[in-house]
């Protein structure tokens, strides 16, 4: 199961079986026996039910059926006759390579709708309050698909190349000032993904709008105000993340110390590797162990700026990284954790956000190395400087860049601190057990399930930062002593 991230006032171990109960108590029941004076029978509750949808569908036109034909339902004759190579209309008679030049845009254009499509699902899916396990794996199905697509994107550009520069010129001239720079849904794709206008690159010296119809640039700019991007609506869900923090466990505090084992181990492995005691001249000693310092000192800066929120937060002033500081502690939480199967699903999310940066920085790249190829240094048909700007817009046109950089606050599984089986009663499956004596392991499952509903009865065992901070220390160490001295009955469990 994938985590249901909730919102802070929430109890992350109770909504999704308050919801089961109270669905359950809403159902009708129907009666094992027939009697028309004191119960009704099944089957007029069914036609009762039929009744209702007759009257919900009362007014409203019904279509009757009609058999679907496979070139109306793909409405070929739009989508085909829509290939109009502009050569035609200036030399009587198409250039050959200008109709693969219309058909390969045409195909991109597609499937930026059909990205756009399956990026609005996922905004809408993990942007509500309570991200249900149901929706969050198809959050990963369709983030999995727009990767894939990207993919494809990226490997179309070998059909392209089939394309000798001497027969691109040959209609290149008919093309200007149009340019791919004008691609509405290329630019609606960056913005739901969460590009930011301070990282765009200015074109021709202007507000990239500036280039397009007033009515696609309205478009644009509509989206822009109001709307959460992928980015902002995965770290309010990151924001959300439940298991930061509760009665025997703090993962900020428990992970600096790892931090600061882990690094004094590298230093010592490292001073030892030297062999500092062995045949070696006192420079020499000094030297390596001025760089070994040298090294231990720079890691530990490098965590600094993490450990320090103030210093963090001046950072994302800056704009050099955008994840709040708790989105950032529960994504790294969530990397470093991964096997734990109540964050799998989470950590796939993240890994396919980061894939969708990494394959568009692999079409824009794919993009500038073909245009160099057809038109080397020479200016855009829309007026950029053509390959430099492509070239240049590969590397900071990137949105999931926080994702990668946790790679540099990894630590071995080594060095991890273990988490406290509280914390591992809710990560894992309901039925998993590590006992290899099947009593034992029944025995086990049942002392968990009890646990896991005197959690549910007592206390939000795992409150998120914000509402730990919320409550007096008095009054959380009474809940936490109320809970373990309560014991779950069978009714309970039922």
């Amino acid at each position: 199961m994938a985590c249901p991230y909730l919102n802070a006032n929430d109890d992350p171990t109770t909504a999704h079986f308050t919801a089961k109960r109270e669905r359950a108590r809403s159902l009708p029941s129907v009666p094992s026996t027939i009697d028309d004076d004191d119960k009704t029978p099944a089957a007029q509750l069914h036609s009762t039910d039929e009744k209702q949808v007759d009257d919900d569908n009362e007014g409203k036109a019904k279509q009757k059926y009609t058999d679907c034909y496979y070139h109306d339902y793909l409405r070929l004759d739009q989508v085909l006759n829509a290939n109009h190579p502009r050569s035609t209309e200036y030399v009587g008679s198409a250039t050959h390579d200008e109709h693969l030049f219309i058909t390969i845009h045409q195909a991109y254009e597609l499937w930026f709708k059909q990205v756009l499509y399956e990026l609005d699902s996922c905004i809408t899916s993990i942007g509500s309050d309570v991200l249900d396990d149901r929706e969050l794996l198809d959050v990963v199905s369709r983030l999995q698909r727009v990767n894939l697509i990207l993919k494809l994107l990226v490997e179309q550009f070998s059909i392209l190349d089939t394309m000798t520069p001497m027969n691109f010129l040959d209609f290149r001239k008919f093309l200007k000032p149009a340019s791919g720079f004008q691609s509405v849904q290329f630019r609606l794709l960056e913005n739901k993904l969460g590009l930011q206008s301070t990282q765009r690159m200015r074109y021709n010296q202007q507000d990239y709008t500036n280039v397009l119809h007033e009515e696609h640039g309205a478009r644009i700019k509509q989206q822009q105000h109001g709307r959460d991007s992928l980015f902002d609506v995965i770290q309010k869900w990151l924001e959300r993340f439940p298991y930061l923090l509760s009665h025997d466990w703090q993962f900020w505090t428990q992970y600096k110390a790892a931090v600061n084992e882990y690094i004094l181990e590298e230093k010592e492995l490292y001073m030892n590797h030297a062999d500092l005691d062995g045949d070696m001249d006192e420079e020499r000693r000094a030297a390596i162990q001025q760089e070994c310092d040298a090294t231990y000192a720079a890691q530990v800066q490098t965590f600094a700026v993490i450990f320090d929120e103030q210093k963090y937060e001046q950072l994302r002033r800056n704009g050099k990284v955008r994840l709040s500081y708790t989105a950032l502690q529960s994504a790294l939480m969530i990397n470093l954790y991964r096997e734990e199967p109540m964050l799998q699903m989470p950590f796939r999310v993240l890994e396919l956000s980061m894939g969708v940066d990494n394959m568009l920085t692999q079409w824009r790249n794919a993009h500038a190395l073909m245009v160099h190829r057809m038109l080397g240094s020479k200016m855009g048909t829309g007026g950029s400087s053509g390959f430099h700007y492509l070239r240049t817009a590969a590397t900071h046109h990137k949105v999931f860049t926080d994702f990668f950089n946790l790679s540099t606050y990894m630590i071995p599984k080594s060095n991890l601190p273990q988490l406290p089986n509280s914390m591992r009663f809710f990560m894992n499956f309901p039925n998993s057990s590590t006992s290899s004596n099947g009593k034992q392991k029944a025995k086990d499952c049942f002392v968990r399930r009890a646990d896991r509903v005197r959690f549910m009865q007592d206390i939000p065992p795992f409150p998120t930062i914000a509402t730990a901070k919320s409550l007096s220390p008095h009054t959380f160490q009474r809940q936490i002593q109320e809970m373990k001295a309560g014991k779950a009955t069978q009714d309970e469990l039922q």
